[in-house]
């Protein structure tokens, strides 16, 4: 098995302590995604800016799909907490049936990342207008995920998450002015990244001996599945970090670098695929010059001068 080493040390020296896994084997069938029971690699989530945007790509694109699962792994359905009632396990009664995540689940839980990240990118942007948040209001998922339960948006009146049940209610405040579309759409954020992470990971304190150092106490954040860190992520860069639009796609991602034009790549990815269609089409956007042909030279004489 493969570990990431270097990024895990790096993970463990902010706080957190648990890597996750990539199983050998993924396979998709019946609406449900089996998860094999050895992993094939370690690694360190939260060391993955791109992590939300791979994620969030997802939605609707079953092909996508399976190129998370080979990259990043499953993500953790067993070990969320419900909030409301997810329906039937997956049939068979081995390990691997036990460890199934269902594929709606997952689109759901891609598309509310998704509109979260579009969201925030319009909340944290001065240039938003408000036809774009009244789009934003509009275009909020039908069908959406909290914890491992899956919801549908109440067709009359929604506005806030309730985080307690996992519901999403768009009401309109009573006895007071209306808030600003700007502001209807933070707090909805805000409420889902907050439903999302409530009840997820816990912190540790272990007693553990550095190489070279005394023993000593050392407090630790665990995560038990990936959605955790693919939230966590989505709320440090919402309330601390950077996020941009790909000149490419459109799509919100998290930046790193303030060169950063384009959506991320991934972890098995040279290069981003937006940044190559995009050169891709400047290179045959640009006209082509035919140079002239040249002009065939006349023979050479055989015959010498006299």
């Amino acid at each position: 098995m493969d570990w990431a080493h270097e990024e895990l040390k790096a993970s463990h020296r902010k706080g957190y302590g648990r890597g996750w896994g990539i199983s050998t084997t993924y396979h998709i069938r019946d609406g449900w995604v089996y998860v094999g029971l050895d992993n094939r690699r370690v690694y360190a989530p939260l060391e993955h800016p791109e992590l939300p945007s791979q994620f969030a790509s997802v939605a609707g694109t079953p092909r996508k799909l399976e190129a998370f699962l080979e990259t990043y792994g499953h993500l953790g359905f067993a070990k969320l907490p419900r909030f409301g009632r997810r329906g039937a396990r997956p049939p068979g009664a081995s390990i691997e049936a036990l460890l199934g995540e269902p594929v709606d689940w997952i689109d759901a839980q891609a598309r509310t990342v998704a509109w979260c990240l579009n969201a925030a990118e319009a909340v944290k942007s001065e240039t938003a207008t408000i036809n774009r948040f009244r789009r934003l209001w509009q275009e909020f998922p039908d069908i959406y995920a909290i914890g491992r339960a899956i919801h549908t948006r109440a067709s009359s009146r929604l506005e806030r998450v309730t985080a307690r049940s996992g519901s999403i209610y768009l009401w309109e405040p009573v006895g007071r002015k209306k808030p600003k579309i700007r502001e209807r759409v933070g707090w909805l954020v805000a409420d889902l990244l907050t439903a999302n992470l409530r009840g997820t990971g816990h912190r540790t304190v272990e007693w553990t001996t550095p190489p070279g150092s005394r023993s000593r106490f050392v407090t630790e954040w665990r995560v038990n599945s990936l959605v955790e860190p693919i939230y966590m992520l989505v709320a440090n860069a919402v309330a601390e970090g950077v996020l941009a639009t790909c000149e490419a796609c459109g799509a919100p991602f998290i930046q790193t670098d303030a060169r950063q034009r384009h959506c991320p790549k991934s972890t098995r990815q040279a290069k981003s695929p937006c940044a190559v269609r995009k050169a891709v089409r400047k290179f045959r956007a640009k006209p082509r010059v035919i140079p002239p042909r040249p002009r065939p030279r006349p023979p050479a004489s055989r015959g010498g001068t006299r």
